[in-house]
């Protein structure tokens, strides 16, 4: 009775009332096993009632004995719990197990659970047995209430596991494993928990979430096998798992090992299964080209279209053979030898019949232009055209030896013979692989003048698929020069095209050259989508060897970059498992070789990877020749200077970095030179060489900005300085320890900040709406003030702290317009993020002892960022926080000082994501200062679409803060309800002083351009200009010239995201950049009724009190701190506002 509400009779026994205990056995119908001793102990309890005298004079003479015998009672009773009564958490799991007896809920094996059917289907359509999950529910809920620990964690993980709610799976689990970290069932459980999430995002194509949930899934997996390598769950998962990832060799490789340990149970019934869907892949997988070509021929003979459509389209690699059009010219033309054309040829008439189906299908004439050609040539043009297919057949086996030279010559000489043939679409043909070698070869320059000829040429024939080819190729021969964003256009041209076609071949080809572009400029969520859409279709189209071994390769490149080495190192050794085995073409393989030891020298197995990468500069030394030799070892150079210099070993890294510089410079191949340079200044700096640094480091500073600069998507440019942010930590390391330049570490830590946001500024930038990948387009690129323009131009009523995060240390520039300073603090990024997650958190805690830690840490943070430069501060100037990094989310006003006074009571603070934006914002707030009063256009509680958002309420409050606000401005617009329509605030947002929207803000975390300020509809069939949403990239379309104050009264207005080096993302972002000079917003989500007590008192303060926008919301925050009502004191209420942008008086 106890274990069922031992709270019930805890407090009975304290409060010595049997009625209160009584009354908490009221639930014991879940639990009918217990029901007659809870009646007999109820009688018990009454009997006892009735009798009490009588009872007292028992226990009075028989005190010594009854004491003995509870005593006995207590100890066998206490015995018997310990060692034989079930826990709650055992009997919770096991009628978890028995609600799911039918059907399992998962396809992955739980531990705990026995074998049950698995149908494929939500898991929310899986329907357990009530009663023993309601059972389950209370003696779990029951068991992490009262004893909380890793035991019921973990089986609380195994409910939400089974009810399908992976995400608090995953958070019980990972909670477990805090104080379990040896339990290999328990790693098991959370690699099924991410395999189950990751089937589920993708089901709902969220294809990186998906991408990176099977990557951890592996993780945890490997490490139950390591713990455990007898349990049976990990490896029924693991396979599962190889499966969804298209690694089907490893995949089969787990099914073996799970059945040699389970040979007999339902269990290994299903994992036979498994192995024979394994089995027919591998069948397709192996099928040979004339095996290929006998499928279509036989479906051409059966007057099958879809099945003769879907082996022409799933089959179109030529360099193998396995064209379909390219293998039925060559079976007519060994039958036409030596005679004229045959018409009523079956391969003559196969090809005319897949030339109807492109046409009619696709729009496509090649094949049907190449059918009536040949089925009208005489015997000496097909004499000439049976030499060039010759020719053509030797120039590929030549491009699968890596010998593109030598290939080059036998396609130009194929592409004469078409030409005297009168063949123009397969002389056209030809000019592709003459350009294919070019660009292998590599002759840039030459491969690129033909490929833009050639994609004329097809546009013109309507030569759909030799023009995704071309695009292709076109975007590989911009990828030399690392034009990023006309790669992407040419890769998504050749994507689309070759969708249109169900070119399965051609799209794999595209998506992982897309994958592998965007991996190059750190925008890793765009590159796991392409990459998850190539690895779904070759699940079921087999793309053949080498596009396949693409795939992989892509594959191992993105999820090294993401850190995830195990999921990296599987698609890798695939990759060179096919290489080895099936490919064997040395540039096939010694690229694996490469990138296993990138891999290994990440994972800190240097000498491992420096033995691999050594074996593909040995297989390219050994099997390649000309041009192609000397890029490829440039390239095998990198690697190996890259690994030593990990190792420690910067004079021999530094003879490969040199090497490489000095080929790339010779075949003018500039794709990975940025990164030689980078590699060989990190060698300089290891070798305490300062002078050859000094000068290494301008030189990649210098590509670095090259480089971004042929970035033209906002998004990218951010990505690519995320990634490359890095450079600029070492150049302000640099600058501040070896050279003792405080002002050139400042400029190269400005350099690094808000680079985008000051190309919005500074330049003209349209939004591109392509393919749902929403973005803003820049032109050209600017570039940051100088510490001397910044002095010379900087507003004198303000002082700047800002801050550089780097590997062992935080520096601190405090500067004025006459005076610089900086500081050190000794710090970790990851303990710093650690303090300011920390800080966030416990923000959140509401209760007294939440707040005294809150204020603790508020001290120690203050210690950190404030008081070593507080000396010289001063505090009647404005006062500038241009943060770092993590800081970004840190609501400085709220730090506290030793004296035990908020930052904010201090100093009057704003926020800049650089000095720059500083200067420049506070130059517009400076030409708008001499305007006469202001008007204000103030938006509360707008009528938005309750269908779309029907999670979201009305903010009624907002209502009335717009109003109440309004009264202190002498001319206003207030707008609420349906008045509140998106024309009228866009429109009113241009055409007022002061803007104050209040409403709800829904953060886009795929895309920062899609986020959306809700607003009113518009008339019906007013269009998308109407649709109620006024999103991002709407804002940063806009100019303002007018407008000098944005309040954006919403959640997360204002930090959203942030870019390591482009800083905060949000609303407040895209209105600095339309041209506001100040904009308050938010950096989590607000309580609104808080929210309309700060901004009412914000607005007072500026009218009427006439005083500035960061004087009144200090003011403002101030009251609300020191205020009545005792729970708006608490920071959370009120730290939440930041004044973002320039200096201004108003």
């Amino acid at each position: 009775i106890c274990r069922i509400r031992p709270g019930a009779m805890r407090r009975a026994i304290e409060s010595r009332t049997f009625g209160a205990f009584e009354s908490g056995l009221c639930q014991s119908t879940f639990f009918p096993e217990y029901s007659h001793g809870i009646v007999m102990f109820s009688d018990s309890v009454s009997s006892l009632k009735k009798n009490r005298i009588l009872t007292r004079s028992l226990l009075s003479s028989n005190r010594l004995l009854a004491a003995l015998i509870l005593l006995l009672l207590g100890l066998g009773l206490g015995i018997w719990r310990v060692c034989f009564y079930p826990s709650d958490v055992e009997r919770g799991i096991e009628a978890l197990a028995r609600a799911y007896d039918n059907r399992r809920p998962v396809q992955s094996r739980i531990s705990a659970f026995d074998y049950a059917p698995w149908a494929s289907g939500r898991v929310d359509e899986v329907i357990a047995e009530e009663k023993n999950l309601s059972r389950a529910e209370m003696l779990l809920y029951d068991a992490v209430t009262e004893s909380p620990g890793h035991e019921t964690y973990h089986a609380f993980g195994l409910h939400y596991l089974a009810r399908g709610k992976f995400d608090l799976a995953i958070s019980e689990f990972e909670q477990a494993m805090k104080a379990d970290e040896k339990n290999a069932k328990l790693y098991s459980d959370l690699g099924a928990a991410l395999l189950e999430k990751g089937n589920l995002d993708r089901s709902e194509n969220k294809l990186d979430k998906a991408s990176e949930e099977y990557a951890r899934s592996l993780d945890y997996l490997n490490k139950a096998v390591e713990l455990d390598s007898s349990l049976r769950e990990p490896l029924f998962n693991r396979a599962l798992l190889y499966q969804e990832k298209a690694l089907w060799r490893d995949a089969e490789k787990d099914w073996g090992r799970y059945l040699e340990k389970d040979p007999n149970s339902p269990w290994a019934e299903e994992a036979r299964r498994r192995l024979e869907e394994l089995d027919s892949i591998k069948k397709n997988h192996s099928k040979s080209r004339e095996q290929i070509l006998q499928e279509f021929l036989a479906s051409f003979q059966a007057g099958d279209d879809a099945a003769s459509w879907k082996t022409l389209s799933q089959n179109r690699e030529s360099i193998t053979g396995r064209l379909i059009p390219w293998q039925l010219l060559g079976a007519y033309l060994d039958k036409t030898a030596g005679r004229g054309a045959d018409a009523d040829d079956l391969n003559i008439r196969a090809l005319a019949h897949a030339g109807r189906l492109e046409a009619q299908k696709t729009g496509d004439r090649y094949v049907s232009d190449l059918a009536r050609f040949y089925s009208s040539a005489s015997a000496g043009q097909l004499a000439l055209l049976s030499r060039a297919h010759e020719l053509m057949n030797q120039g590929h086996g030549l491009c699968r030896q890596a010998q593109y030279e030598s290939a080059a010559k036998r396609y130009s000489g194929a592409r004469e013979l078409f030409d005297k043939a009168g063949d123009r679409p397969e002389a056209w043909f030809a000019d592709y692989w003459i350009s294919y070698c070019h660009l292998q070869a590599p002759d840039k320059v030459k491969a690129r003048s033909m490929l833009e000829r050639l994609t004329r040429v097809f546009e013109s024939q309507n030569y759909y698929w030799l023009l995704a080819v071309t695009l292709n190729g076109m975007a590989n021969a911009l990828a030399v020069t690392s034009e990023h964003t006309k790669v992407i256009e040419f890769n998504k041209r050749s994507l689309e095209i070759s969708e249109r076609l169900e070119d399965c071949y051609g799209m794999q080809k595209s998506l992982t050259q897309l994958a592998n572009e965007y991996k190059a400029l750190g925008n890793y969520r765009q590159s796991l989508i392409y990459l998850r859409r190539c690895l779904d279709l070759a699940r079921t189209a087999w793309p053949g060897a080498r596009q396949m071994w693409r795939n992989y390769d892509t594959a191992a490149q993105v999820f090294n970059g993401l850190r995830w080495f195990a999921t990296a190192a599987d698609y890798e050794s695939e990759a060179l498992r096919l290489a080895l085995e099936d490919i064997k073409d040395p540039a096939y393989i010694y690229l694996p070789y490469l990138h296993l030891g990138i891999i290994n020298g990440e994972r800190k197995n240097l000498q491992e990877g420096i033995r691999l990468a050594g074996l593909g500069y040995k297989t390219v030394e050994e099997y390649m020749t000309g041009s192609t030799r000397v890029r490829n070892l440039a390239y095998s150079s990198l690697v190996l200077g890259h690994l030593n210099r990990l190792a420690g070993s910067f004079e021999t890294a530094r003879a490969y970095y040199d090497s490489a510089i000095q080929s790339y410079d010779t075949l003018r191949y500039p794709a990975h030179i940025f990164a030689a340079h980078k590699g060989r200044l990190l060698c300089y700096i290891g070798q305490k060489d300062d002078s050859q640094a000094n000068r290494e480091l301008k030189k990649v500073l210098e590509l670095f900005d090259e480089n971004r600069a042929k970035i033209s998507e906002e998004n990218n440019r951010n990505a690519f300085l995320e990634t490359e942010q890095g450079i600029y930590d070492v150049a302000i390391e640099f600058a501040y320890s070896r050279m003792r330049d405080r002002q050139k570490a400042l400029e190269y830590s400005e350099q690094s900040r808000a680079r985008a946001l000051l190309d919005l500024i500074k330049t003209e930038a349209r939004v591109n709406e392509r393919s749902n990948e929403l973005d803003l387009l820049f032109d050209s690129a600017s570039r940051p003030l100088t510490f001397a323009e910044i002095r010379e131009r900087m507003p004198e009523g303000v002082q700047v702290l800002q801050y550089a995060v780097l590997d062992d240390r935080l520096l601190i520039w405090q500067f004025t317009k006459r005076d610089l300073d900086i500081k050190e603090v000794s710090v970790t990024p990851s303990e710093l993020n650690e303090k300011v997650e920390s800080f966030r958190s416990v923000l959140l805690d509401l209760s007294d002892a939440g707040q005294r830690e809150a204020r603790e840490e508020a001290k120690a943070l203050y210690d950190m960022l404030i008081a070593p430069v507080e000396a010289g501060l001063d505090p009647h100037k404005q006062l500038c926080l241009v943060p770092d990094k993590m800081l970004y989310r840190l609501p400085f006003a709220a730090l506290v000082s030793r004296e035990d006074e908020y930052l904010m009571n201090k100093y009057l603070t704003l926020c800049a994501p650089s000095t720059s934006i500083l200067v420049i914002r506070s130059e517009t707030g400076r030409q708008r200062e001499a305007a006469k009063g202001e008007a204000i256009l103030s938006v509360g509680n707008p009528s938005f679409d309750k269908e779309t958002f029907r999670s979201l309420d009305d903010i009624k409050s907002s209502a009335e803060e717009a109003e109440d606000l309004a009264r202190y401005y002498a001319s206003s617009n207030v707008v609420s309800g349906p008045g509140a329509t998106e024309r009228l605030v866009k429109s009113g947002i241009k055409s007022y002083e002061v803007v104050h929207l209040a409403s709800h803000y829904i953060v886009d975390e795929q895309s920062p351009m899609l986020s959306k300020l809700l607003l009113a509809k518009g008339p019906a069939g007013s269009g998308r200009a109407e649709d109620g949403i006024l999103q991002a990239h709407e804002v940063y379309a806009t100019r303002l010239s007018r407008t000098r104050l944005v309040v954006l009264s919403a959640c997360e207005t204002g930090v959203e995201r942030y870019y390591e080096g482009e800083g905060m993302m949000g609303l407040a972002r895209a209105f600095i950049a339309a041209g506001a000079p100040l904009v308050v917003a938010s950096m989590w989500p607000v309580d609104s009724d808080a929210t309309k007590e700060l901004m009412v008192r914000f607005h007072r303060y500026r009218k009427l009190e006439h005083i500035s926008t960061v004087e009144a919301l200090r003011r403002a925050q101030s009251d609300m701190q020191t205020g009545s009502n005792l729970l708006y004191r608490q920071p959370h209420y009120w730290a939440s506002f930041v004044l973002f942008g320039g200096y201004a008086e108003f």
